[in-house]
């Protein structure tokens, strides 16, 4: 595992209602550069979540490390696509620019 540095023991809840509008309702990525470990999204409600991607989201295409994630107490109504995992390169990853 790399050295670097990041953000460790993150917890995400809202006070209120989501609707991931534009993008995703709860999300991690997509260039990450430093570690992530241990985030907590918990206690979220999302409701009619008409974002023009997935509700839930990990996308990684970059060099850290991300590590313990989870997902815990959602209320999610209406999801057209509701998770989706992503870990690879993509055409803006540094080292396919070189």
């Amino acid at each position: 595992m790399s050295e670097m540095s990041g953000p460790k023991k993150v917890t995400v809840h809202t006070d209120g209602a989501c609707d991931g509008n534009p993008g995703h309702a709860l999300s991690i990525g997509a260039e990450l550069r430093e570690n992530v470990d241990d985030v907590l999204f918990t206690n979220c409600d999302i409701i009619h979540d008409k974002g023009r991607e997935w509700t839930l989201r990990i996308y990684h295409c970059d060099s850290a490390h991300i590590s313990n994630v989870r997902f815990e107490n959602l209320r999610i109504e209406e999801s057209p696509r509701l998770i989706s995992l992503w870990i690879d390169k993509a055409s803006w990853t540094p080292q396919l620019l070189t």
